[in-house]
């Protein structure tokens, strides 16, 4: 088990890398700013696990264990990437100062990344509302889906913002050509990072079974732990290098998918049965976005607030 652990961990790195090299060439070419392919292009690939687990949970299981797995998913991702995820890209920039004796106690974002933080602070808490009023949840499901087309709208038209300085080639494309070398390269990282993340996804729920968990709690912590990775990796990979834009802007553009998208289908498909893990996800969600939106419209972002939502991890850990 500890070996399959490795090996794909491993795997969904060695995806990260080939995600992160070609997808930068894209934003380069294409004259895309950073907030751009960090929050709307990034998450639309790394998220591909999740994505598979929700639908499969939604129309396969069909059931109850089915639609807590689902809701769980949406309440989980987000709970991860507040806590566990920025955690990791802090220590990612402090592995990277070490290299340069300079510890950045500061570090440089693009004040965009403050639209999706607004999004998901607002949007959020009202993933509650459905639990609360006894109405039909179509109209609510609607306002979800019709706020991502909204955001992604507003980061388009800010594509002014911080651009792409010329970046090396994909490594495929040195051998079949810049076209079909990226296009190549994108789609096999994005099948590495599906299959890693599969390989791993199924020796944490074997930990699972023994620890004798609730579907829900399993849902929350350790499914996300698995289907987080291909993200929280590449950010860290980019934090390395110094690329904070894109390093904070992957991990909120997955926040943004289950702030609206997400919930918006889940509404529409299966009944919405929440419970006191879901709630603490909402709390330290919300928070998080909101001190992070207002960090973030100064420019500049304290490389210390990314630690703010690993103490409610413990918590979190504590309670299960």
């Amino acid at each position: 088990m500890v070996l399959d652990l490795i090996t794909s961990i491993l795997l969904v790195f060695f995806s990260s890398l080939l995600f992160v090299n070609a997808v930068e060439y894209v934003g380069f070419k294409l004259n895309l700013s950073k907030s751009f392919i960090g929050t709307i292009i990034s998450p639309l690939f790394t998220s591909f696990p999740e994505l598979v687990i929700f639908l499969v949970a939604v129309f396969e299981i069909g059931s109850y264990s089915g639609s807590q797995e689902a809701i769980g998913t949406i309440f989980g991702e987000t709970f991860m990437s507040s806590s566990i995820s920025y955690t990791l890209v802090f220590f990612s920039i402090l592995v990277g100062s070490v290299t340069i004796k300079n510890f950045k106690k500061t570090i440089r974002v693009e004040k965009t990344l403050s639209i999706p933080y607004i999004f998901i602070s607002i949007l959020f808490p009202f993933t509650l509302l459905p639990y609360f009023i006894h109405i039909t949840y179509i109209p609510i499901a609607i306002i979800f889906l019709l706020a991502y087309i909204i955001y992604f709208y507003i980061i388009y038209k800010n594509n002014e913002a911080e651009m792409f300085e010329e970046t090396e080639k994909p490594y495929f494309a040195k051998f079949i050509g810049n076209k079909l070398g990226t296009a190549l390269q994108i789609f096999i990282s994005a099948l590495l990072i599906y299959l890693g993340s599969r390989f791993l996804l199924n020796s944490i729920l074997s930990i699972s079974m023994n620890l004798h968990l609730s579907i829900l709690a399993i849902s929350i912590v350790l499914i996300p732990s698995a289907t987080a990775i291909p993200e929280t990796i590449t950010a860290m990979i980019w934090a390395y290098r110094e690329k904070y834009t894109l390093s904070i802007g992957s991990l909120v553009g997955e926040k943004i998918l289950y702030s609206t998208i997400y919930p918006g289908i889940a509404l529409l498909l299966v009944p919405w049965n929440l419970d006191i893990y879901v709630f603490l996800s909402v709390l330290v969600t919300t928070l998080v976005s909101v001190v992070y939106s207002i960090i973030i419209m100064k420019g500049k972002f304290s490389t210390y607030y990314l630690l703010l939502g690993f103490i409610f991890f413990i918590i979190y850990a504590m309670m299960i």
